[in-house]
């Protein structure tokens, strides 16, 4: 595995990590990969998040709304 930057670009001499280190730091979440599915617990904590954002006039309604709508199939499960 290569670890990169969020821009794309490779780190200094490119760094490895063993598979089980791999598989241990995507579980704890210190890699986060980029084609994951939100989990539930992930998208309420999105929700939560947003609903304080809105009760603080720092999200629409509408925007809270649409979150909420795609959130849906993921928090329902």
């Amino acid at each position: 595995m290569v670890l990169e930057e969020i821009n794309g670009r490779a780190y200094g001499n490119n760094k490895y990590l063993s598979l089980m280190d791999t598989e241990l730091e995507i579980e704890s979440g210190a890699i986060l990969l980029k084609n994951r599915k939100m989990t539930r617990v992930e998208a309420i904590a999105k929700l939560k998040e947003a609903k304080e954002l809105l009760e603080i006039d720092m999200m629409s309604k509408q925007e809270f709304d649409e979150l909420k709508k795609n959130l849906a199939p993921i928090t329902n499960n």
